[in-house]
């Protein structure tokens, strides 16, 4: 029996036309898949269908994937007509992971705030849920965002979306769809004036909220956002749970802000969530006493490194940390991860759980890109979810599946986390000196206790993030 890992493919999205009260225009985007081959016992067949918004195939791929080897997917190669957009279906023979990187170039904001160049990623789904949660989306002229659903199943799929504002109970928009096997389709908010541009308590131009998704058949989400500096990606979340796991966030002051985080998460419960948070240090020491926040039913809220003192005001402003968020109820969250290098950045992941958890974890994409000046570069970042000493070892393979260089054995503390990155640690001596100057690659992490892990993807001018995969 094939396996089928299914994912959004927004290839060629053009915006022509600027129009700056309807939010940042990212400009012309095209999306890489990258496919990885899980299991060992030899080579994947994979299939890549493009799947246009009426369900059909407009264009299908091939390629044979050794184990821990790399397929590339290319949207500005394949042979669809020019601003096409739509979702990718991936089949195989073997189990596969892969995850999507979309680049935009020419963005204007009609603010000049950013240089055009943006990018998000994602990881791919094996299969869809019947709710589906967006803790975190936005409509202001700086920032938008875009809700794309796409059908898992083999019949035509009832989608209602909720939009509810930050902190309330009611959505304030409803929309049903039918969207065609395979197919997806975008909701951006942009387009339902019955979203509105004002937060009740903050004034124009500031609406933030979160979205529910519902459906009798599986579907699978994901949600872009726009700034006027930059955009990011990620995986709607089906599960909520008591524990949430957060692999990495900042809080990084010097002269100026460099680095900071935005915790986002959504209580769908009935009643009110009384919230538990526990920063740790990389070594899994706690880098303050333990805060608590309550989370209205049917609510969301944000806390952010930066803007968020009640929450985060002692930890150390030379942090860079992690997270256990537990809950008297089931909650999702995400967190968006801020650079200003020296133009703001944003990479986004959705925060884990106890599913989330593996003793193998797979990034399907990782960048190494040095000529004669960092162009690109890549963190693998893993947290322990227990409290006991985890032994791991992770592996750096070349796309076709031999072995570039490997990290470890590495002991990480309990409740404490590691980051190999591709930049920081390839110096002569270092665990990934090895690498080529120019590589991109796949990297498998083994642990002997159950850990979850995210990836940065750096570039100089843009930035993303994605969840690691895992294999059930």
């Amino acid at each position: 029996m094939k396996k089928i890992i299914t994912m959004f493919a927004v290839l060629f999205m053009v915006m022509a036309t600027v129009v700056y009260a309807q939010g940042p225009t990212p400009g012309t985007g095209n999306t890489t898949v990258y496919v990885t081959n899980t299991d060992s016992a030899g080579p994947a067949s994979v299939t890549a269908d493009y799947i246009n918004p009426n369900g059909n195939t407009d264009f299908t791929d091939f390629a044979n994937v050794p184990y821990a080897g790399q397929a590339v997917f290319q949207g500005s190669t394949a042979s669809l007509p020019p601003s096409w957009s739509g979702a990718m279906v991936l089949s195989s023979d073997r189990v596969v992971a892969a995850a999507a990187v979309t680049e935009w170039t020419g963005g204007a904001t009609g603010g000049g705030k950013w240089d055009g160049i943006t990018a998000g990623a994602y990881t791919g789904f094996p299969g869809g849920a019947t709710q589906v949660y967006a803790p975190s989306i936005f409509k202001r002229s700086y920032q938008s965002s875009k809700i794309t659903v796409q059908n898992t199943d083999t019949v035509t799929a009832t989608v209602t979306v909720e939009f509810y504002t930050r902190g309330q109970s009611t959505p304030v928009h409803t929309v049903n769809a039918q969207i065609p096997p395979g197919a997806s389709k975008t909701f951006d908010v942009w387009d339902y004036p019955q979203i509105p541009t004002a937060d009740p308590t903050e004034g124009p131009d500031t609406w933030k909220g979160a979205a529910r998704v519902v459906s009798a058949q599986k579907v699978a989400v994901v949600v872009t956002t726009h700034w006027n500096w930059g955009s990011s990606i990620y995986s709607g979340v089906s599960q909520p749970s008591t524990t949430l796991y957060v692999p990495s966030i900042f809080k990084k002051k010097y002269a100026n802000w460099r680095i900071y985080s935005g915790l986002i998460i959504m209580n769908p419960n009935n009643q009110d969530a009384q919230l538990t948070f526990y920063f740790y240090n990389r070594d899994g020491t706690l880098a303050i006493p333990p805060v608590q926040k309550t989370i209205s039913a049917f609510s969301s809220d944000g806390f952010n490194t930066r803007y968020s003192p009640d929450v985060f005001g002692t930890v150390s402003n030379d942090w860079n940390g992690l997270a256990v968020i537990t809950s008297t109820v089931p909650v999702v969250g995400i967190v968006n991860n801020i650079w200003r290098k020296p133009t703001q950045e944003t990479a986004s992941y959705a925060m884990g759980t106890a599913d989330d958890a593996a003793t193998k974890l797979y990034y399907p994409v990782l960048f190494r890109k040095y000529t004669g000046s960092w162009e690109q570069w890549s963190a693998a970042i893993f947290q322990n979810t227990t409290d006991t000493d985890a032994t791991v070892t992770a592996r750096f393979y070349n796309p076709d599946g031999t072995l570039a260089a490997t990290a470890g054995p590495i002991t990480i503390p309990g409740k404490g986390a590691k980051g190999l990155n591709t930049r920081y640690d390839s110096d002569p001596g270092e665990p990934l000196a090895s690498l080529p100057a120019d590589w991109t690659g796949v990297a498998v992490v083994e642990s002997d206790q159950p850990i979850i892990g995210i990836s940065n993807l750096i570039w100089t001018d843009k930035a993303a993030g994605y969840n690691a995969a895992v294999v059930q």
